[in-house]
């Protein structure tokens, strides 16, 4: 992992080098976070580097469920993903951890 770290470092500038896929779930950006949102390798708790860029929208996300409407109002984000291996080694499976605070919640789609 350190040695593809360092690649991209010397790969990519600043702006488009692959991020840890890990952050804090937040009601508002002023919030406390409610929990954390991270996709890991399948064979240990190694977060995943991946590229990131922000999206703009054509308005907010919203959805129905039974009578309640829900909406999505804050910024939204692309991620891309390079799975790099030996020739013949297959890539590791990823899991998606979602992790809610002691007395939190939020919703996962």
């Amino acid at each position: 992992a350190e040695y593809v770290a360092y690649h991209d470092r010397l790969l990519f500038a600043p702006a488009f080098r692959p991020q840890q896929f890990a952050f804090a779930v937040r009601r508002s950006p002023e919030s406390f976070p409610d929990g954390e949102l991270r996709l890991e390798t399948n064979t240990g708790s190694d977060v995943i580097r991946t590229m990131c860029r922000q999206v703009e929208t054509l308005g907010d996300m919203h959805f129905s469920s039974g009578a309640s409407t829900f909406q999505f109002d804050g910024d939204k984000y692309a991620h891309a993903y390079v799975a790099r291996t030996f020739e013949g080694k297959k890539p590791n499976p990823l899991k998606l951890v979602a992790r809610a605070r002691q007395f939190s919640s939020f919703l996962l789609m």
